[in-house]
C-alpha cells in the first residue's frame, strides 16, 4: 500500500483483540507497518471509539493501563487528526451527498482531509476477549 492510510476504529479493535485470528494478524501487520513508515492516520473520533470498545466491551475487560500503553506504543506513532469545524462541515456534506451514517461520514471526511490514499474499515464482532 502506498500513500497515507486512514484506520477506522474497527481495524484498531481487530488489531488489539483476538477476534478472528487471521483478521487480527492482518490488522496488526497493517497498523504496525503503516505506523512504522509514518503513513498511518486516525482521527480523534477514531481513538475515542476504539477506547470505548476496548474499555467497555472486551472480555476480559482491558485496564486503563493497557489502553494507555496501546495509545503510547501504537497510536502514538500515527498522525491523529483533531476535531475541527471544517471537519464537521465536510462530514455533513458527505452525509447529505452519500447517505452514510454521521460517524462514517466523519471518518470519510477525516480521511479526505488528511490526504489519505486508503481508508481501512472493518466490522468486528465484539464477543471475543483479549
Amino acid at each position: 500500500m502506498s500513500g497515507k492510510v486512514f484506520f477506522d476504529s474497527n481495524i484498531l479493535v481487530y488489531g488489539f483483540g483476538p477476534f478472528d485470528e487471521a483478521k487480527s494478524v492482518a490488522a496488526r501487520k497493517l497498523i504496525l507497518d503503516s505506523a512504522a513508515s509514518r503513513q498511518a492516520v486516525v482521527s480523534y473520533q477514531v481513538v475515542q471509539e476504539f477506547l470505548n470498545v476496548a474499555l467497555k466491551k472486551f472480555r476480559p475487560q482491558v485496564s486503563t493501563q493497557m489502553a494507555a500503553a496501546y495509545l503510547d506504543e501504537v497510536i502514538g506513532g500515527m498522525e491523529v487528526l483533531p476535531w475541527s469545524m471544517e471537519l464537521m462541515v465536510l462530514g455533513l456534506s458527505i452525509k447529505g451527498s452519500y447517505g452514510f451514517s454521521w460517524y462514517d461520514s466523519l471518518v470519510v471526511a477525516a480521511a479526505l482531509r488528511s490526504g489519505c490514499a486508503t481508508l481501512l474499515h472493518g466490522r468486528p464482532s465484539v464477543r471475543a476477549g483479549r
